[in-house]
């Protein structure tokens, strides 16, 4: 985040919120400009920018995440896992899955009405200017994933 993102605040306060829900969910929200270098670290070139290390399970009717800047699956140095099933449904404006060489992360959408919906470019084992690390993506019976 940055002090003048207008965007920021909301997304900061849903992840706080997600940190209270589940203690196996872990909230860190950094200004980018104030520490530059774990912007660097995650590669974030605009804000907000949402980035999951480890797992993350999207399920049921109604269940939906949306992001109104990027969503990073699988980071630096990590392995990452985002499941979207049973009418669950993520939206973002782009998406970059396991976009660091050292990265991997797996991307399952099933079920019927479960929806993965990217409104910019959608980046699979790189970031459109290098190759990055082991993606895959599964998108299985009712699943849809737009881009």
């Amino acid at each position: 985040m940055t002090p003048n993102c207008p965007h920021c605040p909301s997304i900061a306060h849903l992840a706080h919120q997600m940190g209270k829900e589940s203690p196996r969910v872990v909230a860190d929200v950094v200004d980018v400009q104030s520490f530059p270098g774990i912007g660097e670290t995650y590669g974030i070139k605009a804000v907000p920018k949402t980035v999951i290390n480890d797992a993350v399970t999207i399920t049921g009717a109604g269940s939906k995440w949306t992001n109104s800047g990027s969503l990073i699956v699988g980071g630096p140095e990590a392995d990452a896992t985002l499941n979207i099933e049973s009418g669950g449904q993520v939206s973002n404006t782009s998406g970059l899955i396991a976009y660091e060489s050292d990265s991997k992360a797996t991307v399952t959408i099933t079920g019927s009405d479960s929806v993965w919906s990217n409104d910019g470019d959608l980046f699979i084992g790189g970031n459109g200017s290098v190759a990055g690390g082991t993606a895959t993506v599964t998108v299985g019976s009712g699943g849809t994933l737009s881009v």
